[in-house]
């Protein structure tokens, strides 16, 4: 079996793909394209932050950027990770098309976060 995604090999029970870190479909789930979005700001543009969702690396985010993946109907761990903070969230991805995630970085005087502006959900 290969990713839908990379296209990489994926040994049988895998629960992600070894490449690209996608999960991967079991017993005919519904998966959604999920977009995360980060807003464009002045404050933190040059600070990039990593995104991993269910314990998975996923991805980057940059300021302005757009990161996408398929995911499960369900509730999802999402944590992302800069060099001063880890901000953890938890989304639920509903039955849907396409979930868009916007997230923005807020800077604080002594630490710093990922906030999620909004979530919609087509």
């Amino acid at each position: 079996m290969n990713c839908n995604v990379c296209n990489k090999p994926i040994e049988p029970g895998s629960a992600f793909c070894p490449g690209c870190g996608n999960k991967l479909v079991q017993n005919n789930q519904k998966m959604v394209k999920v977009v995360f979005h980060r807003a464009k700001r002045f404050t933190g543009c040059a600070v990039t932050f990593d995104v991993f969702i269910d314990n998975q690396p996923i991805g980057s985010l940059k300021n302005n950027g757009t990161l996408e993946v398929m995911l499960s109907v369900g509730a999802h761990h999402v944590i992302f990770d800069m060099w001063s903070a880890t901000s953890p969230i938890d989304i639920m991805v509903p039955d849907c098309n396409t979930l868009n995630v916007e997230v923005a970085l807020e800077i604080g005087l002594m630490t710093n976060k990922i906030v999620v502006l909004s979530t919609t959900a087509i």
